[in-house]
This record gives C-alpha cells, sequence and structure tokens, in this order.
C-alpha cells in the first residue's frame, strides 16, 4: 500500500524546515533588527559584529558600526578613535556639567578651567595675572597684572635680573645684569664669575687671577700683571724671561727678553746677538755682572783673573780677546 508513497521528497521538506528553524535561532532577537538566513544583517542600537554580539562602548546616539564597531559619534566627555579616552580634566565644564573636547585632538572646546590654556588645556597660566585666568590661545591675561608683574601675559617679574629691565614672555630677552644667569636671570653665577652665559651658566669672565668655564683655573705668575683669557692665555704678554701662549716655557738661554708667540730673543746678554742669542759680539765681549747661568746665580768677578764661576771656554774666549786687544 506505501509503495507509490514520495519519501524522497518529504524527507527533503522536513530537513529544509529543521534547518529554517536552526538557522533562525542564530539570530538574537535582543541584538539582531534584521535576519538573513540565519546571518543578522542588521543590529539593534549598540550592538555589533556578525551576529551582533559585541556591544558598541562609549558611543553616543547612533551607536557603532555593524562591522568595525567604531562609535559614529562619543559619548560626551570622551573621544579617540576608540571613544576610550576621557577628555582632559583642564576643560572647562559645560553647561550640563560635561567636558567637550575634540574627538580627532583631545583639543577642549568650550575654553579651559581657569589657570590653565592651550588647545588641551595643559599649560599654566602666568602666575602674575590676577584671578589667575588667560585666553586659551595665547594665554593672554583676562584681567590686570598682579603687583609686581608686568606684561601682554604678566610673566615678567619685578625681581628678575634682566640686563636693561628687558623681558618678553616671561624670560629676560636682552640677557642678564652681572653676576645672574637663567632665563629669568633669578640664578647667582658661581662664586668666582663676574659674569657667565645666560642659557648655560657658564663664565664668561672671571675675577682677576682666574680663568676657565668656572674660573676655578689660576693664571700662570709669568703672565703681566697677572691677567689671562678665559682659556688661560696670558692677553698682556709675559714678564720678561718667559714666551708662549701661557708664558710657561723660558726664553733662549742668555736671552734677557723674548717675542711671547715666536720665542725669538729680543735683548740678549751682553756679548751675545742673534735671534737665539748663540752668536758671540767679535771683539767687544764683556762680562756683565747681571749675566745668569742656567741656574740663574749671577757670575762674580775676580779680582785676579777676570773671570769666576764662568764655564771654562766662556772664560778662555775673554782672557784671548784681552790679549789681542792689549
Amino acid at each position: 500500500m506505501y509503495k507509490n508513497t514520495p519519501v524522497i521528497p518529504a524527507c527533503v521538506l522536513i530537513i529544509q524546515l529543521v534547518s529554517y528553524r536552526t538557522s533562525a535561532n542564530l539570530c538574537d532577537d535582543s541584538r539582531c533588527s534584521s535576519c538573513d538566513s540565519g546571518r543578522c544583517s542588521e543590529c539593534l542600537y549598540g550592538y555589533w559584529g556578525p551576529q551582533c554580539n559585541n556591544d558598541c562602548t562609549s558611543c553616543w546616539l547612533a551607536g557603532c558600526h555593524k562591522h568595525t564597531g567604531r562609535c559614529h559619534q562619543c559619548l560626551p566627555g570622551w573621544y579617540t578613535e576608540d571613544c576610550d579616552t576621557l577628555c582632559p580634566s583642564t576643560c572647562r565644564l559645560s553647561y550640563d556639567n560635561l567636558r567637550n573636547c575634540d574627538r580627532s585632538s583631545g583639543k577642549c572646546l568650550e575654553g579651559c578651567r581657569e589657570g590653565w590654556w592651550g588647545a588641551t588645556c595643559n599649560m599654566t597660566c602666568s602666575p602674575g595675572c590676577k584671578s589667575k585666568a588667560c585666553y586659551q590661545e595665547d594665554s593672554v591675561c583676562i584681567s590686570d597684572c598682579m603687583e609686581g608683574w608686568r606684561g601682554p601675559k604678566c610673566d615678567c617679574s619685578d625681581t628678575y635680573n634682566c640686563r636693561n629691565g628687558r623681558c618678553l614672555s616671561g624670560r629676560c630677552t636682552g640677557g642678564c645684569k652681572d653676576g645672574w644667569t637663567g632665563e629669568t636671570c633669578t640664578y647667582k653665577c658661581s662664586l668666582n664669575c663676574l659674569t657667565c652665559h645666560q642659557s648655560t651658566t657658564q663664565c664668561s669672565s672671571c675675577k682677576e687671577g682666574l680663568y676657565g668655564p668656572d674660573c676655578m683655573s689660576e693664571c700662570t705668575t709669568n703672565c703681566v700683571d697677572n691677567k689671562c683669557s678665559m682659556a688661560g692665555h696670558c692677553i698682556n704678554g709675559c714678564i720678561s724671561g718667559f714666551q708662549g701662549s701661557k708664558c710657561e716655557t723660558a726664553c733662549p738661554y742668555r736671552c734677557r727678553d723674548c717675542d711671547q708667540d715666536t720665542g725669538n730673543c729680543k735683548i740678549c746678554y751682553t756679548g751675545w746677538r742673534g735671534l737665539q742669542c748663540k752668536e758671540i759680539v767679535s771683539g767687544s765681549l764683556t762680562i756683565d755682572q747681571s749675566v745668569t747661568d742656567t741656574t740663574n746665580r749671577p757670575y762674580k768677578q775676580d779680582s785676579s783673573s777676570g773671570c769666576a764661576e764662568v764655564k771654562l771656554a766662556t772664560c778662555a774666549m775673554v782672557l784671548m780677546s784681552s790679549v789681542v786687544f792689549e
């Protein structure tokens, strides 16, 4: 009796019905607003994802993109691409007691709290502003300056040691008075400095007899008047008998005074000549009481021989010279 019953089509129909019911159950009616073959084609507000199983976070009004979860608009007080960062706390509160800022940059859209300025209100107004309030764009004080302060931003104090009183934007623009350093010239130079650089605090001039970036080195005593440059070079030359930039090298032997730079002798002891005082003056060599040997001891004349405490060779020349001219 069942020989002619269409069994296969009936089975297919049952499978399709089961499949439809199963796929229909994949869509969550509490999250999915439109379901197509078991796939959510549209999500309800506040959800995203293939099956709308993810929550939109910190999104306002229009919810978020179904496929990326990106908020169409952040909740008031939040910003960044994912709306996961609070607006700066220094933003001014709006009428609804919320802080509003630009989604991309975080710029405070309704100004700054009192005492702050800048796009994100992250810089403080000058302490010289009355009521400590300044404009968000340029930090110019909204009201007058407090006593002892001046300038459009009230950032120049009468306590600053600016040279000629020149101050702009809280910085001494004309340098500091002698003995002071720093942007506002409120720091003293080191002990031995007469003046120092405003930005580096290194000494630019020292007390007499000293040199170096901290004026802790002493000029050599061979400098005339004990004066030297910041590098230690003797600026007024060397005392007699010395040469070199720091006057630390003795002049050539038999030389009373020599050139500081070249070392060439300017004045030789009696009886000698030449740039290095190595040439004997022929026929006129005499012994000078002020001539000194390498130990700087004065020669003493002996009444019997005419020579005393001199080198043997020099003494012989003197004796020969006296014989020739007698």
